[in-house]
């Protein structure tokens, strides 16, 4: 159950951060669009990691996936915008923001059939 984790954790960082252009960071601040695409090509990337894993891919946990990570990168990115946040309060929530990508690989974790 650990190695499946770390290899989920690895995608997760992998569609988030090193397949995410600069072009989508900036740009998803300013556009559904963007931020749809890039929720899109990290919720696949999720699942490329499930199917290669061999966890059943479900539905419930998909729409889970991409809904939760497109809410959760829009607060953030709408905090952001409002120019309130102090360097250490865009740290806490950049933290906030990665624990709950990470609670739903958990989930995840939870959904595989013993």
């Amino acid at each position: 159950m650990r190695e499946t984790f770390l290899w989920l954790l690895f995608a997760h960082y992998l569609f988030d951060f090193s397949l995410q252009t600069q072009f989508m960071s900036e740009w998803k601040q300013k556009s559904h669009y963007i931020m749809f695409v890039h929720v899109i090509v990290w919720t696949g990337g999720i699942c490329l990691a499930m199917k290669l894993l061999s966890i059943p891919i479900q539905r419930e946990i998909v729409i889970m996936l991409f809904v939760v990570h497109y809410l959760v990168d829009w607060a953030k990115c709408e905090a952001i915008k409002s120019g309130k946040l102090t360097p250490k309060g865009i740290r806490n929530l950049f933290l906030s923001d990665q624990i709950i990508h990470i609670m739903q690989l958990i989930a995840v974790l939870g959904s595989i059939p013993q």
